[in-house]
């Protein structure tokens, strides 16, 4: 990649980047949502995976960038995407408000379990015999016991991922509803082409 050496680069090459970015993250939402709907009508555990790694992000990094996305928009005269964004974001909170804390943990130990093949970073001895207690400032001991909870609360793995996908269905299709109607909105006020 070419050197940025000028301001007029430098705000085209940020530019880019934020234009690609939303766009990452329009297509990680679509595909999000694509998910949900599947796993409504039927199981599959590969998709079932890709639901916990989409989910995880969307909570970790999606909060982040759609507060952004609100706050530079609350600048601006686009209602319409301020309107979107802000229901998004709305929703994102709202998902991650109902579930414990022990549980997001676990969703986020599913992600790993997804993306990793070994969960060294879950284990107390590690493969250079170093010993850890913590992970992420929390005691490994307790995370194991809150994960043994979980899944005696939901008689195993498969009956948290039903309790995941029941209690976040309906929230994501009305979210998705809502949001094509936002942009509907926008193309008939604006004669866009959608």
């Amino acid at each position: 990649m070419e050197e940025i050496n000028s301001w007029q680069s430098f705000r085209t090459e940020a530019t880019l980047k934020i234009l690609v970015q939303q766009q990452q993250f329009f297509q990680w939402l679509k595909k999000f949502l694509y998910i949900n709907e599947f796993l409504h009508n039927e199981f599959d555990s590969v998709y079932q995976q890709m639901y916990y790694v989409m989910l995880n992000q969307l909570l970790v990094e999606g909060i982040p960038y759609t507060e952004s996305a609100v706050r530079h928009l609350r600048k601006s005269d686009n209602k319409y995407t301020q309107e979107w964004f802000e229901t998004l974001l709305a929703n994102l909170n709202k998902i991650k408000a109902m579930f414990p804390e022990k549980e997001l943990d676990y969703i986020e130990y599913k992600r790993h379990n997804a993306c990793h093949i070994f969960q060294n970073h879950y284990e107390q001895i590690q493969e250079n015999g170093k010993i850890i207690h913590q992970r992420k400032k929390k005691d490994l001991v307790q995370i194991e016991k809150d994960f043994q909870s979980i899944l005696k609360k939901y008689n195993g793995d498969a009956g948290f991922d039903k309790h995941v996908t029941i209690t976040l269905y309906s929230i994501l299709d009305d979210l998705y509803r809502e949001l094509q109607r936002i942009h509907m909105e926008q193309v008939n006020e604006n004669g866009l082409t959608n």
